[in-house]
């Protein structure tokens, strides 16, 4: 079993925040046409243009932290952005737990994670246990959540 580390109400609170100002929490769908299969990729991402802060974030709750260059040609004058992504379900699922009392903006967004990833993490290999209507209904919930605008 994959465990996190421990985290004081400090750091919880940091990324609780960074999460509820600079992220977010969501499943993408992914298309395998090889495959003819679809696929659903739950994640934490925080976006950034301070490597630093995002260093430290990184140092606190792991993950993958990678750069991501703006299009020189059609936004010549925005900085570099970092993204600072986190994937693994084990650690998904008990992070957001820990974290679910400090978050304010993306509690909804939390709430649903870890049931999704509950469900996912009853069977062995989450990648191997076939999708449910359930697992499905919290995508979309997740879609019209973050979905920019109105």
């Amino acid at each position: 079993m994959v465990s996190i580390p421990k985290l004081s109400v400090f750091q919880k609170g940091i990324i609780a925040m960074l999460i509820d100002c600079e992220g977010t929490i969501h499943i993408s769908k992914r298309h395998y046409k090889k495959k003819n299969k679809i696929y659903l990729l739950a994640e934490i991402v925080v976006g950034n243009t301070c490597l630093p802060l995002l260093d430290k974030a990184q140092r606190i709750i792991g993950g993958s932290l990678r750069e991501i260059k703006p299009c020189r040609t059609t936004r010549p004058n925005h900085k570099k952005m970092y993204r600072l992504e986190r994937r693994d379900m084990h650690i998904l699922h008990a992070l957001l737990k820990s974290l679910l009392p400090h978050l304010i903006a993306k509690k909804h967004q939390a709430k649903l994670m870890i049931e999704y990833c509950h469900n996912r993490l009853q069977v062995g290999k989450t990648w191997a246990k076939a999708y449910t209507d359930r697992d499905f209904q919290i995508y979309e919930e997740m879609k019209q959540l973050n979905k920019r605008g109105k």
